[in-house]
């Protein structure tokens, strides 16, 4: 399973909810700061997003498909100055996959929701992901056929009804990651511009494949096929962190996932991600995640 596909089959979706909006004249609608990504399919006009760097303001026009992972508050709006309207009163009149409307007439229209999360490492996942994705008209009808999929999913419920909207969320997501990566081919400060660099992509191949092998800086370059200190710097600077900190990080992901498991132990799990004794497992978990293993074991 290549890097990409294994960091998105540990971000499952525990709930979700997608509906149209219809809007006319001036209106805003508040979303508050829950840690899910929320989605944005404009189909009809344009209105405004606002929010905390990196959102910032954006303009949404017709064919836009936006994804925003951050933990900020949001406003999506026909302007700035309207008073906003929190939008689960203003939205949750009508059931999920359904249109709600609000003012008169209709300027502006479009798709939204949001996909939450409950695993106690969500936030790192989430991390691994940019803050915001924005989609252009010109290359985001794939997304708006998954939102609408999604849409009538949860609109007309059916026979396995819950794992295709499921599906749907996950499509949608890997979907968005594609295009981000396709128009924005460089970066800096996320691991996702290290799978379109030939170097860095074998050095993070490496680590996913066999997470638990005694790595080093040196290890990694030899994998990548750089120098030792080339390597370090040229990670650090397209990743946004330091080759053994990725991977310790990663490890302690897998942790989560293994812990999980029904009769897992910390002994197993921390050999099989490399480490010799348990203490130095629960000192890794604990300044990665903030908790002790026997916490998030229990916890999941």
């Amino acid at each position: 399973m290549d890097p990409l596909s294994e960091v998105l089959s540990m971000l499952r979706p525990a709930h979700y909810a997608f509906r149209g909006l219809e809007a006319g004249g001036r209106w805003s609608l508040h979303y508050p700061a829950d840690g899910s990504l929320k989605c944005f399919a404009v189909t009809l006009g344009s209105c405004w997003l606002y929010g905390d760097a990196p959102v910032g303001q954006r303009r949404l026009l017709q064919g836009d498909v936006v994804i925003v992972s951050g933990s900020s508050a949001l406003r999506l709006c026909s302007d700035v100055e309207t008073q906003p309207v929190d939008v689960a009163e203003a939205l949750t009149v009508v059931g999920p996959g359904n249109v709600a409307q609000i003012g008169a007439g209709i300027d502006c229209a479009g798709l939204g929701g949001y996909l939450g999360f409950d695993q106690t490492h969500a936030r790192l996942l989430l991390n691994l992901l940019p803050a915001v994705l924005h989609v252009g008209s010109a290359t985001g009808q794939a997304l708006r056929v998954s939102i609408s999929r999604l849409m009538e999913e949860l609109r007309s419920p059916r026979p396995g009804g819950e794992l295709m909207a499921s599906h749907f969320a996950q499509v949608l997501l890997i979907e968005a990651l594609r295009h981000h990566l396709d128009a924005a081919v460089s970066g800096r400060g996320n691991w996702l511009y290290a799978l379109h660099d030939t170097k860095l992509s074998a050095a993070l191949s490496a680590i996913h494949a066999n997470p638990g092998h005694p790595w080093t800086v040196a290890l990694l370059a030899s994998a990548a096929g750089m120098s030792r200190s080339a390597f370090a710097a040229h990670f650090a600077e397209t990743v946004g962190e330091a080759p053994m900190a990725y991977v310790t990080r990663w490890r302690m992901l897998l942790a989560c996932e293994r812990l999980a498991v029904k009769g897992a132990t910390i002994s197993r799990v921390a050999t099989s991600l490399g480490y010799a004794s348990d203490s130095a497992f629960g000192a890794a978990f604990k300044r990665v995640l903030g908790v002790s293993p026997r916490k998030v074991g229990a916890a999941q």
